[in-house]
């Protein structure tokens, strides 16, 4: 814990990754379009219903058939907001602010620290142990 500052920078760098709500944020967008769509085309049923004979059964079905499309999408808009807040609230800013308190060095054997740091240790054939980190350095001890 001697280099704490990069320890932070390192937890910073895997929160933006875990975080990343880009897909999420390009499905709003194409729910929000196609939600637009369908306003569109409740329009254009009212505006053909006012001009043309129609019988109203159709006109009723055609619109509730809209009304239900848009409801679901805005629910699914709704949802993924709701998801992206979760996503950029997790656990990792908690464990920063931890990491900020703690001592420069671990008295004790500590899980958490080690799980967040540490994605895997492979004992080599010499002897030796390669230490991965999760943010893709290595390091080899005897």
């Amino acid at each position: 814990m001697a280099d704490r500052t990069q320890v932070v920078s390192n937890c910073n760098e895997m929160i933006s990754i875990l975080c990343d709500t880009e897909d999420m944020e390009k499905e709003i967008k194409d729910f929000k379009s196609r939600a637009d769509d369908i306003i569109v085309l409740v329009e254009n049923l009212i505006a053909k219903n006012s001009t043309e004979a129609m019988p109203q059964d159709e006109f009723q079905a055609k619109y509730d058939e809209y009304d239900k499309e848009h409801q679901s999408l805005l629910n699914k808009i709704e949802k993924n907001g709701r998801l992206i807040e979760e996503k950029q609230a997790k656990y990792l800013k908690a464990f920063i602010t931890e990491l900020k308190n703690q001592p420069l060095v671990l008295e004790t054997w500590d899980k958490d620290v080690w799980s967040y740091l540490i994605d895997k240790a492979t004992v080599n054939s010499d002897g030796t142990i390669t230490f991965l980190f999760r943010n893709g350095k290595e390091k080899n001890v005897r």
